[in-house]
């Protein structure tokens, strides 16, 4: 039987572009908000990626934004780990799922939850925005900066085949003891189901496996790009989508932000977006598309408004995601009405593309 779906399509007028340091440029997506029931975009979900598709480690230096050293080393961690502290930590009896891709035919495992995140809604009847994203050891970090950006959940899903799991452990331990943002992050685990945690180093010499030598620094190995890890060691692939797909599933607010770990929003974004949500009715489907762009490295500080990044833009500093790249690849339609367009006190939507799309 056919069904039609009719999509709405806006980009938001006064959203900033999302930020992520790579390399010599910050580096964005476009984003999209919908309802995580609504986001298959009928039977069809996001299926995992082959080799080609995989998204390489970074073997860069991290940004001196991400070096964090203005934390200080607390007693008690400021998350919830549901299979225990590290010194402790146990997944002999955590629920294993199958990826939602293909169910119990996936090649992947998830355990969710394993670090189960809290966030307080100061208004009981706006459940706000949950910021899914995923990363891989080399990369969890960049969740500080965001969490301390971003007003919601944030769910984060990591991928730990072997000893990554151990690696991935204390790092998470490490920020959560650090940072009190951090409380609102929940950690997912997914792995090949022929390549399942190996957790032996945290007992036996962490230090060899990730080195943190003062307070709330990063290792070296993070901040020069060198730690090693069993997936670089086994040349396995990164299956992006089945990342993105587990951090949605965990997500228990009605709408969410499908994004990178390394891309930072503007501030106050999410309170902006749930008052502007009050305007539309939901006889339809909505997706918000979210303008995006990169930033040169010798931007000192990272924008957090939209006046911000005109300036940046139009300074020659900030160009739009992928310009150097691929230059039609990510051109948005209404590029220079967006970044012309005055910011306003709420947020709005710039343009409306309508879609249909077709199901079987």
């Amino acid at each position: 039987m056919k069904s039609v779906f009719r999509i709405s399509l806006y980009s938001l007028s006064t959203a900033i572009a999302l930020l992520v340091g790579i390399q010599c440029v910050f580096i964005c997506a476009v984003l999209y908000f919908t309802k995580p029931s609504i986001f298959n975009f009928g039977s069809k979900v996001l299926r995992p990626s082959e080799p080609k598709q995989t998204i390489p480690e970074s073997s860069n230096e991290v940004p001196q934004w991400y070096r964090y050293e203005n934390g200080h080393l607390h007693n008690t961690s400021f998350c919830n780990f549901k299979y225990g502290t590290r010194e402790r930590f146990d997944l002999n009896n955590a629920t294993v799922s199958s990826s939602v891709e293909l169910g119990p035919k996936s090649p992947y495992n998830v355990i969710y939850n394993v670090v189960e995140g809290s966030f307080q809604f100061q208004d009981e009847e706006n459940d706000g925005v949950t910021y899914c994203t995923h990363a891989t050891p080399t990369y969890i970090h960049h969740v500080v900066e965001l969490a301390r950006r971003w007003d919601g959940p944030i769910s984060v899903a990591l991928y730990v085949p072997g000893f990554d799991a151990a690696i991935s452990v204390l790092i998470v331990d490490h920020l959560c003891r650090c940072y009190p943002e951090m409380e609102k992050v929940s950690f997912h685990f997914v792995y090949p189901v022929i390549h399942p945690p190996d957790l032996t180093g945290l007992l036996q010499d962490s230090k060899s496996l990730v080195d943190f030598k003062s307070e709330c620094t990063l290792p070296e190995s993070l901040l020069k790009g060198t730690l090693k890890t069993y997936r670089n060691d086994n040349d396995l692939i990164y299956p992006v989508n089945v990342h993105r797909n587990a951090a949605r599933h965990a997500a228990l607010t009605s709408h969410i932000l499908v994004s990178d770990i390394e891309l930072l929003p503007s501030i106050n974004f999410v309170p902006s977006f749930r008052k502007m949500l009050k305007k539309f009715t939901w006889n339809e489907l909505h997706v918000f598309v979210l303008p995006v762009f990169e930033v040169e490295k010798t931007v000192k500080s990272i924008p957090k408004t939209k006046r911000q990044l005109q300036r940046l833009y139009f300074d020659g500093e900030a160009v739009y995601f992928h310009r150097w790249v691929c230059l039609h690849c990510q051109l948005f339609r209404g590029l220079l009405q967006w970044i012309h367009a005055e910011p306003t006190a709420d947020l709005q939507v710039l343009i409306e593309v309508q879609q249909l799309l077709s199901t079987f």
